[in-house]
């Protein structure tokens, strides 16, 4: 994918000549951290994990939360921004990649911390607390100044484990009852925390909340899956290997009949149940929705992704990013056209409200 230009931090309208005035006009919604303007209209705040914030390619010096023009917050912006008078809207990109809502808060914060470099800006340590959601709704609240809010979050997937390859062949490899027990788990904690934040920003007049639940990234015949395969085979033996990846009777005689696939599935299921079921609990001021269905026959395509070719024949999820001699594989965040997708599902929840 092309290389892309950040966003400069601060952009000010020039008096005096018009067309200049025009052009920082039209720039002003997109700014990241202008001070909110005096006039009714509206805040678009961004929320969640690297699905909203772009996860910056390789070469973007943008951590650690890699915000990314790439991103669907960053075009909700701008179709939010072309709807409305550029002086009566502003967008803040406060989602910040690697974001948890519910399981490991310290550990999250501690290891951005731990990976920057001594020199480090303030603003890059200021980042490593929004790895955390509950901080994020704290600097969203401190920007609301009686304009209309629209919240985005979409959050959960880092909770589950499934970012950590080590961490999803793991779950791959439990027997089929304690991974529905883990998973369920998880998103009963994603449910109860992130009910908890979404009121805290509902009880504010004017905010309405939009919450999106995860797509399923996976190629049919994912290398992840063929890596489970592998740590199956080394730990059961070949001979205890079922016809799909995930499937078979580990050393202790216990039968495994829920496939690779199938557990992504159910997970992803569960999770997007316990999202769905928060956007319920207040109707009025929150709205649903589901990337499933969309992302249907868009999973990330063959290559370093897998073996197979999406159904639809166009991927919406990244392969190989970043240049240099060895591509680096991401098979789980949106390409462009994927952004673009959720983009468009957001804003016609967002018009259908108003």
């Amino acid at each position: 994918m092309p290389g892309l230009t950040r966003p400069t931090r601060r952009m000010a309208a020039v008096a005096g000549v018009v067309g200049i005035a025009i052009v920082a006009l039209m720039l002003l919604p997109l700014a990241a951290g202008n001070d909110a303007p005096d006039a009714d209209g509206l805040l678009y705040l961004a929320l969640g994990d690297s699905i909203p914030s772009g996860n910056a390619f390789p070469d973007d010096e943008t951590r650690p939360c890699q915000r990314n023009v790439d991103s669907y917050a960053w075009m909700v912006g701008q179709r939010l921004g072309a709807e409305s008078a550029p002086e009566e809207f502003e967008f803040r990109h406060i989602a910040c990649s690697g974001a948890r809502v519910a399981v490991d808060k310290q550990r999250v914060i501690d290891r951005c911390l731990d990976s920057l470099d001594s020199d480090a800006s303030d603003k890059q340590v200021g980042d490593c607390q929004l790895k955390w959601l509950p901080n994020q709704v704290d600097e969203a609240l401190e920007h609301l100044d009686g304009r209309s809010v629209l919240v985005t979050i979409t959050v959960g997937a880092n909770d589950t484990g499934w970012t950590d390859p080590l961490g999803l062949i793991d779950l791959m490899m439990a027997p089929d009852d304690e991974f529905r027990a883990s998973i369920d788990d998880v998103a009963e904690q994603v449910e109860e925390s992130l009910a908890a934040q979404v009121s805290r920003l509902v009880a504010e007049p004017d905010v309405t909340v939009i919450l999106t639940d995860i797509y399923n990234p996976f190629n049919r015949e994912s290398q992840l899956f063929d890596l489970a395969r592998m740590a199956q085979a080394s730990a059961w033996g070949m001979g205890n290997l079922g016809d799909d990846p995930c499937t078979g009777t580990d050393r202790d005689g216990v039968v495994h009949e829920l496939s690779c696939a199938e557990r992504a599935e159910y997970g992803l299921q569960a999770l997007s149940g316990a999202i769905q079921r928060v956007a319920a609990e207040d109707p009025e001021r929150t709205a649903f929705v589901t990337l499933l269905g969309p992302f249907r026959g868009h999973e990330s395509t063959g290559g370093l992704c897998g073996d197979a070719e999406p159904a639809s024949g166009e991927s919406w999820i990244r392969n190989n990013v970043g240049g240099g001699l060895i591509p680096l594989p991401d098979c789980f965040h949106p390409n462009t056209a994927g952004a673009e997708a959720i983009a468009e599902l957001i804003v016609d929840a967002w018009n259908r409200r108003q």
